[in-house]
């Protein structure tokens, strides 16, 4: 019966929790340390555990996330928007870089890359205005902490550079950390005030999120007044330099740690259960469950790839578990696979010249100078509830670094690290999703949208035939 109520549980809210609340409450933490492009930093990743930690106590079920890719971002979304509805606390925090530009905040993954304004979209980036959306569905208390407004020389020297073309509003570029935010319902919390910078901070945590950790514990005390108690401490710990900023329009009180007494009182006070009700209550059985295991999450979907690389990186992360083993296994096989595969050379014939008039070159396209992506590729999309069809598995065509063009889709290109961007026709014809991610490989993932409908998912790519574009010249 244990088992089973907590695998219930588990499945229900996809995550942990410490102990057993009546009121739903439900979290979503994520941490952005080890940056590939833009300057890492220190503190996000140690902020989020320990805060996402503070939160299990305090009876929120919690997702933990930490130095994400956009994908990545978005799947950490896709899952906590299935948690919110019925929450009486639905709360966000997130600590690494953000920015805003052209007047709309953006919170930045660990693969952002900025050279142009034309990056700057909701394909390289994550929106603010995503969180609110899913936030909208909580019935109660929504709240969003951000210590996202780190100093990113990147993002100064994209906005230099932009701002400086011919006809550009400086005003509108040369801004710094994120603008304020006015949302009915919500209280949004900033590590310091519009349109500038918080300290990352020297020791373990920034100091927003130290004076975050001494507060959200503070019993009976509602949780407006322990964000100003958080806002008065980082002034203090700042001497002065950084004070955050508060957005408030939630009606109500809410308590993230409420003692029995005050409970007690509360019950009695509103008589909204009977007491057959208070009984089951009382005699209602406390589990905790146990923490997922990210090794057992990621090799779940790493066992059935053909990707070398792919492999290679899973036992770099987790070359200490159970796991690897099996890893560097199918590791082994598959590169025997690929050596008992090669064929020996063979002398080139031409072809005969009926058969080169009844089968042209792709026009605009060199012959002989295939890129390193060409073949034919499954295209599998992992849709979200918004779209008509939840799965949907076709091909595309790629022929040196370009991805063609077929009835439905628009043509595309793949660079030469992999990164690829396409569009390609969505269940309505005046909808186009717009499709990026990175290949390696033998295989790719990413994720699409489409502009104009919440029609949204995963892209997984996978090479069925590489030679099949050798032949066609």
């Amino acid at each position: 019966m244990r088992f089973a109520l907590a695998l219930t549980s588990c499945l229900l809210l996809m995550c942990s929790v410490g102990v057993a609340h009546a009121d739903k409450r439900v979290a979503l933490v994520i941490g952005n340390s080890t940056y590939q492009h833009v300057p890492a930093l220190i503190n996000p990743k140690n902020d989020a555990q320990d805060i996402g930690k503070s939160l299990r106590d305090l009876g929120f079920s919690t997702i933990i996330a930490t130095d994400l890719d956009r994908a990545g971002m978005n799947d950490a979304l896709d899952r906590f928007s299935r948690a919110v509805s019925g929450a009486e606390i639905a709360l966000v925090y997130y600590s690494g870089h953000g920015m805003q530009f052209a007047g709309k905040n953006y919170l930045l993954p660990v693969d952002t890359q900025l050279e142009s304004a034309e990056d700057v979209n909701r394909f390289r980036l994550m929106p603010l205005d995503d969180l609110f959306d899913v936030l909208q569905r909580a019935p109660g208390a929504r709240i969003i902490i951000l210590d996202a407004c780190r100093n990113n020389p990147v993002e100064d020297d994209l906005k230099r550079r932009v701002a400086s073309i011919h006809g550009s509003n400086r005003s509108a570029f040369l801004t710094r950390g994120l603008s304020r935010v006015e949302a009915n319902g919500l209280i949004v919390a900033y590590a310091t005030q519009a349109n500038d910078v918080a300290s990352d901070g020297t020791g373990h945590n920034s100091p927003f999120a130290t004076a975050l950790l001494d507060n959200l514990g503070t019993p009976d005390l509602d949780v407006r007044q322990m964000l100003f108690n958080v806002q008065d401490e980082v002034d203090r710990l700042t001497d002065g330099k950084q004070r955050p900023e508060l957005s408030i329009s939630l009606v109500g009180q809410f308590k993230l740690k409420v003692t029995a007494g005050a409970r007690e009182n509360k019950e009695n006070k509103e008589n909204k259960e009977s007491k057959e009700n208070k009984e089951n209550k009382e005699n209602k059985e406390v589990v905790a469950i146990p923490p997922l295991d990210p090794a057992a999450q990621a090799w779940a979907v790493t066992r059935e790839t053909k990707s070398q690389a792919v492999l290679e990186d899973y036992i770099r992360q987790f070359g200490n578990t159970v796991y690897a083993s099996m890893a560097r296994a199918r590791l082994e096989e598959l590169k025997k696979s690929q050596v008992a595969a090669i064929p020996p050379p063979a002398p080139a014939a031409p072809p005969p010249p009926s058969v080169a008039m009844t089968q042209p070159a792709t026009p605009g396209i060199p012959k002989n100078n295939l890129g390193p992506y060409d073949g034919i590729w499954e295209e599998t999309l992992i849709n979200n509830k918004f779209c008509r069809d939840r799965r949907v598995v076709r091909r595309i065509i790629i022929e040196n670094n370009v991805i063609l063009a077929a009835p439905d889709r628009k043509p595309g290109r793949v660079d030469g690290a992999g990164n690829f961007r396409y569009e390609g026709k969505a269940g309505h014809p005046a909808y186009f999703k717009q499709v990026s991610g990175k290949l390696a490989g033998e295989s790719g993932i990413g994720s699409y949208y489409t502009p104009g409908a919440r029609c949204a998912g995963k892209v997984v790519l996978k090479r069925l035939e590489p030679a099949q574009i050798s032949n066609r010249n």
